[in-house]
């Protein structure tokens, strides 16, 4: 039982190890560094960061519609056709 008694001012106690060098402080700061890493990665996806850069319209983008071109074509099945008309949508069923 010579743990309880008190030391001699002249005699040192023995330093405990940082936190840092402890199992359970490697593993705190291993997964401080993974959360940060994971953080600034998500805000940089949601900055539109990793996304590729849109593509310039093509030279049929830019033409103008013809009116006498209805858009609407029959593929003989009787799926419905989409029309986009001036940012409108409109779904007609084929005949």
């Amino acid at each position: 039982m010579d743990d309880q008694k008190p030391k001699p001012e002249g005699e040192k106690q023995p330093e405990k190890p940082s936190f840092w060098k402890t199992f359970p402080g490697i593993l705190t700061g291993i997964a401080a560094v993974v959360t940060a890493v994971a953080t600034l990665l998500a805000a940089a996806d949601k900055a539109g960061l990793f996304s590729a850069p849109p593509a310039p319209p093509s030279q049929a983008d830019n033409t103008p519609p013809d009116p006498s071109d209805s858009g609407a074509s029959t593929s003989g099945d009787n799926s419905p056709i989409v029309q986009d008309t001036d940012g409108n949508v409109t779904i007609t069923v084929g005949e």
